[in-house]
């Protein structure tokens, strides 16, 4: 399987205004194998690519970030198309996955404007080469941001607070997909998967005031196209009896 989609991101950036999942949303792409062990079982690896993001401006915090992506992942699948809940010739298919997967994770923060100057963040909103309280205040200027993603945020932590905080972790993947059969070789996949991460440092950003002690998530929905290099005789009394042995892909 191979196919595109959208990553949004939960974290502690954006937790300030309730900002939604996909309100800084970042294109993903995804490849996959998968065999199937009988009783609408399946077992696959899957591999994701893309880009997370949130970007968040309010009176009590400030932030926003790009990271880069990697996650390679084990899941175990339900196909409901069995013959036990769907006839295996539907042509809708649902089916869940469970699974454990490693990521690997770079993030970079927009802090400094084109022209070199520090983002300060006023409360009226604004982005200013000066703090709200510097004895020249008056005389600040607005500074548009760039959305350039210069700052490097493992390399901040470490340089100012000594913190050489880990950019790879585990997550746990939920997934509900639907497979809409053009052939019974091929069929275009619909899947929404949520990932829960074991670590709360791909938003971090120091000195924020942003809190950083929940774990992050990410959401990827995506379209697939789905190739079946198995057989297509014989497959429901095969299944059956559990000796089948294509896989779907």
């Amino acid at each position: 399987s191979g196919g595109l989609g959208v990553l949004g991101f939960s974290g502690n950036v954006g937790k300030a205004q309730q900002l939604g999942i996909y309100s800084s949303s970042r294109f993903g792409y995804n490849l996959g194998i998968e065999e199937l062990v009988g009783g609408g079982y399946g077992i696959g690896l899957d591999f994701l690519g893309g880009q997370l993001a949130k970007s968040e401006q309010s009176p009590s915090a400030n932030g926003n970030f790009q990271s880069s992506l990697i996650n390679i992942g084990l899941n175990l699948n339900y196909h409901f198309d069995n013959n036990s809940i769907l006839d295996e010739s539907s042509p809708i298919a649902p089916y869940v996955s469970l699974g454990f997967s490693f990521l690997s994770f770079n993030s970079s923060s927009d802090m400094i404007a084109a022209n070199g100057e520090k983002y300060y963040y006023w409360n009226d909103g604004s982005v200013r080469d000066q703090a709200q309280n510097a004895s020249d205040a008056l005389s600040a200027q607005i500074l548009p941001m760039d959305h350039k993603y210069e700052t490097d945020l493992h390399a901040l932590a470490l340089a100012n607070e000594g913190l050489n905080y880990s950019q790879t972790s585990f997550a746990i993947p939920l997934g509900l997909g639907i497979a809409f059969k053009l052939t019974p070789e091929c069929s275009i996949d619909l899947k929404a998967t949520y990932f829960m991460t074991f670590t709360h440092y791909i938003d971090y950003i120091s000195g924020s005031g942003i809190s950083t002690s929940s774990n992050d998530a990410y959401l990827y929905t995506n379209v697939s196209f789905h190739y079946n290099f198995g057989l297509t005789e014989g497959r429901s009394e095969e299944r059956r009896v559990g000796k089948e042995c294509r896989s779907r892909w």
